[in-house]
């Protein structure tokens, strides 16, 4: 029988091993109307690669998946995940590589005994398909890339390599498929908690921050591509393998599904059309049924997964309200150059790992966006008065401190809710934090570089955006006789669009008790997000060892990257906003802090939603009557403060600046 310490190695052996060129073997029942193992421009084999945006592909490997799930159970323990590995191993050599890839990571992060299987990052995965697509950036540095054009300026951001980790990571804990259940593999998948809701939020968020990097290059938000027979200006030139170009003022074109079906712009934006029609009214027209919208619907029906309104019909690009989202993917990847290298692959919006890379994957997700916001926007404005907890933070209870400033912050035993207690609390309650002398109106950005190891040993290394380690000190006051709990949800926006509520950033959520009475200082590390995977770390940082059967460990590999928390700010500085806001935790029902994964990227394992509260919450809905800033004046539970972000360019050669990780809140 094969120890954990050999199944381990095995596992990374396998996840590792490079792409094939086999195709993806769809059974007969698969490779129906909305299969798609060839797209109209793109040869027949090499078009048969393992694509994540098509339902027949997605169904493939959750059928292996399940296998996967079959044979652990029948033989639990270590048995049951060797033959796992042996199936996988077995499957890849007469299929596409990446589809086995993905189904084995499937298993691994779903199934409770493949939970002890490791899955390494990816750079250590596919390194590839990490390396920047102008290799002149690795040497230059950021700054260089300003004569390259206006979208190679955010090169830096869409191509970092945790970026895409993170994407594909997430699209692996939430299947649009669904997943096969661990306890019963051959029955009907299932979608997680609210999976459609955290689609739409997740993605929104990336966009809240890729529009603030804009911003401080003096770019516009990103705009929607939301014409499909407007020319396309960006272009991408990928230079990855086995990924084709795509070339400027391209135009969507039909695709060909199989041998005797088309899938037609026009099927597309008829498509379009009756989402934005089911958005204006807040329902869909279903067969004589009329479904409510709501923001798990609207959001499952969109993508689409299995969630949908349309059921059992989910995957199906003719079905009455299509494949929007994923098939948004499809036509955009058959975009190939066929000038440029690899012209008969797809290019990078066929992958979930590359996607993030081309300019027109945020055009895109802004359109679909936009149709989850003209929804929104007739909603009800939120009532932020009612269920209010009587817990007091004023605007000067916002409180930076840089963790160099902070004495002994970073060494082992610091105690930070005793620093924040006798440095801005008791007697110092009602001080000007200032006064104190470790406090910050400035936060701070660099650029570091990471080396990464191609097969072969050939090493490259690749540029990337960090920040100086930081925390908040928050003052809160308990203004009841009541034992008060509380949901502290931290919010940042530039503070030139601090009123467009699409514009704001999800910082933190967390819990804290407040006894009767209580004036109490938390003291809150930044590595502690609420949205950055765990451990936070960043790429020059030590990695996370991989010990065998370590459980848990590749669920808490979902969530934003802790080096991209803070957005880029400019060299003179960047003004911002930073809100807090709380809520009664006994009506968000959120849960015990948990030290794996991203709580408000990924949600909890095995667990629905941990809070109750919209996603996005406060700013899912219009503000009317009162703007953001007047809200948060008005209000006793809402907070809000000026800071700047100020880039300060490359950073001295290695090291870091400490971690600040002294003690929670």
């Amino acid at each position: 029988m094969p120890t954990i310490a050999e199944l381990h190695q095995r596992t990374l052996e396998l996840l590792q091993r490079p792409p094939n060129d086999l195709p993806v073997e769809l059974t007969a029942e698969e490779a129906g109307v909305a299969a798609a193992p060839g797209l109209e421009a793109l040869g027949a084999a090499e078009a048969a690669d393992f694509q994540h945006f098509l339902p027949s592909h997605l169904e493939h490997a959750m059928a292996l998946v399940a296998r996967f799930m079959e044979l652990a159970n029948q033989r639990p323990g270590d048995d049951g995940l060797a033959a796992v590995l042996e199936a996988a191993a077995r499957a890849a050599e007469r299929e596409s590589m990446e589809l086995v890839r993905y189904a084995l990571m499937v298993f691994i992060t779903h199934h409770p005994e493949g939970r002890r299987l490791p899955i390494p990052p990816l750079d250590r995965r596919v390194p590839a398909w990490v390396v920047p697509s102008r290799g002149e950036v690795a040497a230059r540095g950021l700054e260089a890339l300003g004569a390259l054009g206006d979208e190679a300026l955010l090169d830096y951001f869409r191509e970092d390599t945790a970026i895409n980790d993170h994407h594909g990571k997430w699209h692996v804990v939430y299947p649009a498929a669904g997943v096969p259940d661990a306890d019963d593999p051959w029955g009907p998948n299932v979608t997680k908690d609210r999976q459609g809701e955290l689609f739409w939020y997740m993605h929104q968020q990336m966009l809240a921050r890729y529009d603030t990097e804009r911003r401080a290059f003096g770019l516009d938000r990103v705009a929607p591509l939301e014409d499909y027979r407007a020319p396309i200006p960006e272009g991408y030139d990928a230079n990855l393998e086995n990924f084709s170009h795509r070339r400027p003022d391209e135009l969507l074109r039909d695709v060909r599904l199989n041998q005797s079906t088309v899938y037609a712009v026009d099927d597309h934006e008829e498509r379009r059309d009756r989402h934005v029609r089911a958005a204006e009214e807040g329902f869909y027209r279903l067969n004589g049924h009329r479904p409510a919208l709501t923001p798990d619907l609207l959001g499952s029906t969109l993508e689409a997964n299995a969630g949908s309104a349309e059921g059992g019909s989910w995957g199906s690009p003719f079905s009455p309200y299509g494949n929007h989202h994923n098939f948004g993917h499809v036509l955009l990847a058959s975009l190939a150059d066929p000038d440029g290298p690899f012209p008969n692959r797809p290019g990078v919006m066929n992958s979930t790992l590359t996607a993030v890379r081309d300019p027109v994957f945020w055009r895109w997700h802004r359109h679909v966006d936009d149709l989850f916001f003209l929804w929104q926007e007739r909603l009800p404005a939120n009532e932020f008065e009612a269920g209010a907890p009587p817990v007091r933070v004023r605007d000067s209870d916002l409180i930076l401190c840089l963790a160099r400033d902070v004495p002994g912050s970073g060494e082992d035993g610091f105690d930070g809710p005793a620093f924040a207690a006798a440095t801005f609390g008791g007697d110092r309650w009602d001080e000007d934090p200032a006064a104190s002398g470790v406090t910050t109106d400035e936060l701070l950005t660099t650029v570091r570089e990471e080396e990464i190891e191609l097969p072969g040993g050939e090493t490259f290394r690749k540029p990337y955006l960090d920040h100086e380690e930081f925390a908040y000190v928050l003052r809160l006051e308990n203004r009841s006789d009541a034992e008060q709990r509380v949901t502290v949800r931290v919010f940042l926006a530039a503070a030139e669009h601090a009123e467009d509520r699409r514009s704001w950033i999800e910082m933190d959520k967390f819990a804290e008790r407040l006894d009767p009475g209580e004036r109490r200082a938390v003291y809150r590390p930044a590595r502690h997000s609420s949205v950055a995977r765990k451990p936070a770390r960043r790429p020059h940082e030590p990695r996370p060892v991989l010990e065998p059967g370590q459980v848990d460990r590749n669920y808490c590999d979902c969530g934003w990257p802790y080096h991209l928390l803070l957005p880029r700010g400019t060299e003179d500085g960047m003004p911002f906003r930073l809100l807090v806001m709380l809520t009664d935790w006994e009506q968000d029902l959120v849960g015990a802090e948990r030290k794996c994964g991203s709580m408000s990227f990924c949600g909890a394992r095995d667990a629905d939603y941990p809070d109750s509260k919209p996603m996005g919450y406060p700013f899912d809905r219009a503000f009317t009557g009162r703007g953001v800033a007047e809200t948060a004046a008005a209000l006793d539970n809402w907070a809000a403060r000026e800071l700047t972000i100020r880039h300060l360019g490359a950073a001295p050669d290695g090291g870091g600046d400490g971690d600040g990780d002294g003690g929670g809140g």
